[in-house]
């Protein structure tokens, strides 16, 4: 295995099997959209988006 593999806009060179490469790469992609979620409802906290079912099943779908 190993050798250069481009995932996303970086490239990634190791011995690490295309999987867990991608798959480490999915993980740190979901750990950004998290952070960004968790940033837009400090923004907009006077509409309460914690107590929305739909803030619920976003945040729940990342944890």
């Amino acid at each position: 295995m190993g050798g250069m593999r481009k995932l996303g806009s970086r490239v990634s060179i190791g011995v690490a099997p295309p999987n867990q490469a991608i798959q480490s790469e999915i993980i740190v992609a979901m750990g950004r959209a998290l952070k960004n979620l968790r940033k837009l409802k400090s923004e907009y906290a006077d509409l309460d988006l914690a107590n929305t079912k739909k803030w619920h099943r976003l945040t729940d779908e990342f944890n």
